[in-house]
């Protein structure tokens, strides 16, 4: 009998202690699990968003001369963000802010003209031409746009023509506005020809190349050179 009492006291023992640690592992369980729910979860991200969001309004709202793109008819939505040289082209930075300001609707706006940059570009084992199999195209590494134009006074070209680097924004065929380019890569070959107004943040470059995604068509006209167009026009609205 005495055996038998103490088997069971020990077992009453052992078990108790079973319970003691699956009671203490349920209240740590309890307490991590208070610590990270769905609703603290969902703060923290919003927080991170909102700082975000409060990041990019110090870089792009509160920078006079810093201007968006919204495309409307890609999806997502995208918004690309242009830097101006308003010190460098004053009547283009002028123009631009009166278009933003405009709230033109959608479809004032385009990009129309879709150029790709070829695997050749500007290699020395071309001959140095834009035609014919030279080595600047065709495709001529470009996206062409035109702006709203209103009432607004369209901007007239300017003294600010560097060489165009892979991002500048420049006013099209060495005039000025409202058609314009946004360059995929450098362009040596056009020299001082364009007056250069903006450029993409470095950041916003890769939303742009990822256009050149969308379907292209090509059009041979009577004479050269071939161009590359998107099937289906991006209309986009400006902000400043």
């Amino acid at each position: 009998m005495r055996r038998r009492v103490r088997k069971a006291k020990g077992f009453s023992v052992q078990f108790i202690l079973f319970l003691t640690v699956v009671l203490w592992f349920g209240v740590v369980l309890f307490g991590l699990g208070r610590l990270v729910t769905p609703s603290s979860a969902s703060a923290s991200s919003s927080s991170i968003v909102a700082s975000v969001a409060l990041r990019q309004e110090d870089e792009t709202v509160h920078n006079e001369n810093v201007i968006q793109f919204h495309l409307q008819t890609t999806t997502p939505p995208v918004v690309i963000r242009l830097k101006l040289f308003a010190e460098e082209a004053p009547d283009a930075a002028r123009f631009v802010k009166q278009v933003a300001l405009g709230h033109q609707s959608t479809g004032d706006c385009n990009l129309y003209r879709a150029e790709p940059v070829p695997e050749y570009w500007g290699s020395p084992d071309r001959p140095d031409r834009w035609f014919d199999g030279g080595r600047w195209g065709p495709p001529y590494a470009l996206i062409q746009g035109k702006m709203a134009i209103d009432n607004h006074e369209i901007a007239e070209a300017e003294d600010h023509r560097p060489i165009i680097q892979r991002g500048m924004v420049a006013w099209a065929g060495g005039k000025g506005g409202p058609h314009f380019f946004i360059a995929l890569a450098d362009h040596p070959e056009w020299k001082h020809d364009h007056t250069v107004w903006a450029t993409v943040l470095e950041e916003d470059m890769a939303l742009v190349d990822a256009l050149m995604n969308l379907p292209l068509k090509t059009i041979t006209p009577k004479r050269p050179p071939i161009l590359s167009y998107f099937v289906t026009p991006i209309d986009f609205t400006v902000t400043n």
